[in-house]
């Protein structure tokens, strides 16, 4: 599995790559999704890390791989987060950094949002 994980992490190295290039002679709102792509990369490292606490894996593995000492990896990931309330907009893709956002966005192709 880690040799498949490293082929589909560098594929998705090449896919940010390529869309620096296209947003370099895009507009201005698709410059902000590329910039928010930052957000959903924390979101996945933390996930990530979460699954890995679970497996077991140390605080000071997870550092090593992350560069930083244990006690550092613990301070930022070891923490319990607030729920996210962002989201992309299941339409165009734009991301929505609140409600207030989602609530003022208008995309004639955006799935509805379905609360409980």
């Amino acid at each position: 599995m880690a040799v498949e994980t490293t082929e589909y992490l560098g594929m998705v190295q090449r896919m940010i790559r390529a869309a620096g290039k296209r947003v370099a002679w895009a507009d201005e709102p698709e410059l902000h999704q590329l910039v928010h792509l930052r957000d959903h990369l924390d979101d996945a490292v933390a996930h990530a890390i979460e699954r890995q606490r679970d497996r077991g894996v140390s605080w000071a593995r997870i550092g090593g791989a992350l560069g930083i000492t244990r006690q550092a990896a613990w301070e930022r990931y070891g923490k319990v987060k607030p729920a996210l309330t962002a989201m992309s907009c299941t339409g165009c893709g734009l991301y929505l950094a609140d409600m207030a956002a989602r609530a003022a966005h208008e995309c004639p192709n955006a799935l509805p949002v379905v609360t409980s």
